[in-house]
């Protein structure tokens, strides 16, 4: 599922709740693993974080793999907006696929907390500010096979 909320004034989503998490699998004997995490995404022109953001994969249960990180994004009217994948430390999860446009700018982009993430070469990502790379993530880019 998805979150999205573009909003012309500003927002304040202090208290609130907002996420986009993964169904947990359901039977541990035929190893039916979680769903992966959906997309959150908050458009404003003035913000206050909610208390809880999130996109996470869902659990899988015993050897079951956790579903993939979804994403978060915000963007406020002055910036290219912060992208954000993070897995609740989720050892046993699957890949998530960074799927955007050609030619997308962001201006921060993190993995945090055992996010799996794959850049493919279709997607054309510029990041204008930092680049956070956590430990325990994995960022995999795919760069065009040589002709």
């Amino acid at each position: 599922g998805s979150v999205y909320l573009n909003v012309s004034g500003a927002v304040n989503l202090s208290g609130a709740t907002i996420t986009a998490t993964g169904g947990d699998g359901y039977d541990n004997a035929n190893d039916s693993g979680g769903g992966g995490g959906g997309r959150v995404a908050i458009i404003h022109n003035g913000y206050t974080a909610p208390t809880t953001l999130s996109a996470f994969g869902g659990a899988g249960p015993g050897a079951a793999t956790t579903g993939g990180t979804g994403s978060v994004f915000i963007k406020g009217a002055s910036d290219n907006g912060a992208l954000t994948y993070d897995n609740n430390n989720s050892a046993n999860n699957s890949t998530s696929i960074l799927t955007t446009g050609t030619n997308v700018t962001i201006s921060t982009f993190t993995l945090s907390n055992a996010a799996n993430v794959v850049l493919p070469d279709t997607a054309i990502t510029s990041v204008t500010g930092t680049t956070t790379i956590n430990s325990g993530t994995t960022l995999t880019i795919n760069y065009p096979a040589a002709s």
